[in-house]
């Protein structure tokens, strides 16, 4: 069986031109919507189940384990900035005012790449959950999320306070 590392370098050349496709084409937040369908066809193609439009514009692919237990928990940012970009290379942005000069396009890239090694070497024995659409204050927009967040509470164990700094929740914020 291959090495992390190798599948990771196995999806080089794909996830380069996932990347370099989404530079071509940003959406600023809330615009989302070629991007999460982008991502969320590539989820599905792994066979992770997919809720597309969370939150308006999210993606959340879960790759269900069949054995319980923890679960990871995965995010990244898939908005661009509402800027002009004055690069001069092949995947510019076709689109006037907008930009991934953020690393959101990046980000996005890397956890798809994260979903395609974690199939490839865990198959149905890790979770992944992916919310890529934030609000411009850069916090989750807890009220328009599209699934149970209640529930997810009842997942997390007292004290993870890394899996509330995913959700961009403080120590004193409810999940309920």
């Amino acid at each position: 069986m291959a090495t992390i590392l190798e599948m990771a370098r196995q999806l080089e050349g794909e996830l380069t031109e996932i990347r370099r496709d989404l530079h071509r084409h940003p959406e600023i937040a809330w615009e989302e919507v070629r991007t999460g369908t982008r991502v969320a066809e590539y989820c599905e193609h792994l066979g992770l189940n997919v809720k597309r439009r969370a939150a308006k514009t999210g993606v959340v692919a879960v790759l269900n384990s069949a054995h319980g237990g923890p679960a990871v928990a995965l995010r990244a940012d898939m908005d661009a900035l509402p800027i002009q970009e004055e690069n001069e290379v092949s995947y510019r942005s076709t689109r006037d005012g907008k930009g991934h000069l953020c690393g959101h396009d990046a980000h996005t890239a890397m956890l798809m790449g994260a979903a395609g090694v974690s199939v490839a070497a865990f198959g149905a024995g890790a979770g992944l959950w992916q919310h890529m659409a934030h609000a411009a204050t850069g916090k989750p927009a807890v009220g328009a999320w599209g699934f149970d967040i209640a529930a997810m509470d009842r997942a997390i164990a007292p004290g993870d306070d890394f899996f509330r700094h995913l959700l961009g929740l403080g120590k004193s914020d409810a999940l309920a």
